[in-house]
């Protein structure tokens, strides 16, 4: 191996550890980040199986903020699924980091519920409607939403 490609590996390695200080980051979420700096896919390939390696970069844990993140901001278990495939992670680390998740999904739904409606439980028919529309929208699955309104009948 050569000087310059061995200093633009140190480059490329430095660069990634300078974008995992900050938050986690998936694979290919990465790769294109530290594409847009440096020419070369082999060099870059080489730095992240090396961060793999090193457990300094991880889908699971990647999946694991970025859940708690959502939910924060509101979003149910479909909806996360869904961006964290677009985003490319394997199956198997999005279900394993769904399961893992300290979260009740039945008592996120209500927050969620209680924010955007704020109304006494017995709402018409017209207004459940709209609402189980908006609380699908937003990634509940059909169950949690008759799990919410069952608590109100």
């Amino acid at each position: 191996m050569n000087v310059e490609v061995k200093n633009n590996i140190k480059d490329i390695y430095n660069q990634a550890i300078r974008y995992l200080s900050y938050r986690e980051y998936a694979i290919e979420e990465l790769r294109s980040k530290l594409l847009k700096k440096f020419d070369s896919e082999w060099e870059v390939g080489q730095v992240l199986e090396r961060l793999l390696n090193d457990d300094l970069l991880s889908e699971q844990r990647y999946a694991e903020s970025y859940i708690r993140t959502r939910v924060k901001k509101g979003y149910g278990p479909e909806h996360i699924r869904n961006e964290l495939m677009q985003k490319r992670l394997a199956k198997m680390d999005i279900e394993r980091a769904l399961a893992d998740g300290e979260f009740v999904w039945g008592e996120e739904i209500y927050k969620v519920w209680l924010k955007k409606f704020n109304q006494a439980p017995n709402v018409k028919m017209q207004d459940r409607a709209k609402q189980w529309r908006f609380l699908q929208y937003r990634g509940f699955s059909n169950e949690h939403i008759k799990m919410l309104f069952s608590r109100f009948d």
